[in-house]
């Protein structure tokens, strides 16, 4: 089957006949079964929409707030996929432009700009682009070798702007080359790789500089597949880019009267594997003993089936 084929939902109708509804939720040979449970969310149902490319992020949201306004997804005023592609946009469009605004005063806007057409150039030779698919597509190492280099390339005006502007950045405490804006929307992960290079590096670049620098060039990649005509993707956005764009979708929108379909909207990790990222109110881990496991499975059920009028559940 080709990658496209994969990447988005089928073409089969998005309305479910009950019989449709009964092969999914039930389990197999259910009649065999002594005692079993299924709690089956209708409005869910009517407001869930498909991802036409790997965009499962957007269609998760715009159907979970589909469910909680009530909205039916054939509602002029439901929510699409491609609605929701449009807020994360703008979200990364404002991350990026001020982690752009950072590192050009650790490094200086000239040398920042010299590092940017050399980057664009290093993965242009090797037939890659930001945002790329297939075999231009760019990936996490391709991202950091390109980095490490391009920094020796600087030319010496370059180094002399960036020494400069280093030795400003180490005279004033308010700005360091570690106060970088890496407010975390991604998933991105800074591993031990980003750290060992630091043998490999001018002097003048610390590792965690490089890392943040590594961290703006995967959001540009990301944002650059977020813009994409052809097959947007939101691989870059995480959970904490979820929740932020559910809240801001909420604060922002009103229905046909003026004012919003429900007063308040609340968006949190629920469960999941523990993380720096989100603060979860139940943090799973392979090492779980059965007990918990039998706890935290009946904390979940409650959390689906309690009367949270509004309440959705979006699993990742």
């Amino acid at each position: 089957m080709p990658i496209a084929d994969l990447e988005r939902d089928s073409v089969s109708s998005e309305d479910l006949s009950p019989e449709d509804l009964r092969r999914l939720v039930f389990p197999k040979d259910w009649t065999l079964y002594d005692r079993f449970a299924c709690a089956v969310s209708q409005q869910a149902f009517r407001g869930w929409v498909k991802q036409p490319s790997p965009s499962c992020a957007a269609a998760a949201l715009a159907g979970a707030l589909n469910t909680v306004y009530g909205y039916a997804r054939t509602l002029p005023e439901a929510y699409t996929t491609m609605d929701i592609l449009s807020v994360y946009r703008t979200q990364f469009e404002d991350i990026l432009a001020r982690h752009r605004s950072e590192i050009s005063t650790a490094l200086g806007e000239a040398c920042l700009a010299s590092l940017e057409v050399a980057m664009q150039s290093g993965l242009q030779a090797q037939g890659l682009q930001y945002g790329g698919v297939g075999d231009h597509k760019v990936t996490k190492a391709v991202l950091r070798r390109c980095l490490r280099d391009c920094l020796p390339l600087l030319t010496s005006s370059d180094e002399v702007e960036l020494e400069a502007n280093m030795q400003e950045t180490n005279d004033e405490s308010s700005i360091t080359p570690l106060n970088v804006e890496v407010v975390v929307i991604d998933d991105y992960e800074v591993d031990d790789d980003d750290s060992a290079v630091s043998s490999m590096l001018p002097s003048t670049i610390s590792s965690s500089l490089f890392a943040s620098m590594l961290l703006y060039f995967h959001r540009k990649d990301g944002a650059a597949k977020l813009c994409r005509d052809d097959r947007p993707s939101t691989a870059v956005c995480g959970n904490v880019a979820l929740l932020n764009a559910a809240l801001y979708v909420h604060s922002t929108s009103v229905d046909t009267s003026g004012s919003r379909r429900i007063p308040r909207l609340g968006a949190t990790c629920l469960m999941g594997k523990a993380t720096t990222k989100c603060k979860l109110h139940i943090a799973l881990s392979s090492t779980d003993s059965a007990d918990k496991q039998t706890r935290d499975w009946k904390l979940l059920w409650s959390a689906f089936t309690d009367d949270h009028t509004g309440s959705m559940i979006l699993y990742r």
